[in-house]
């Protein structure tokens, strides 16, 4: 039995059809996805949208921002972001 969660996850991937399976998967196991195409969206989700519970990012993104970069902003914004 795979259980999964309630919680709100915010999903950064820049390839469309990673990204709907990936929210696919993610809806099914009942959490509530918001996606981001990249990191500079992401981060502004993040600002627009305060109960996401984890960041979930592709680590080679465009608009010069890597998911290590992404998590890194990402903590200084909200620190207890998993």
């Amino acid at each position: 039995m795979i259980v999964g969660g309630s919680e709100k996850i915010l999903l950064v991937e820049d390839h469309d059809l990673v990204r709907e399976q990936v929210t696919i998967q993610l809806g099914r196991l009942g959490y509530q996805v918001v996606v981001a195409e990249d990191g500079v969206e992401a981060l502004e989700t993040l600002k627009i949208t305060p109960d996401v519970q984890l960041l979930f990012t592709d680590l080679v993104m465009p608009r010069g921002l890597n998911g290590l970069e992404l998590a890194a902003e990402a903590k200084k914004l909200r620190p207890d972001l998993p």
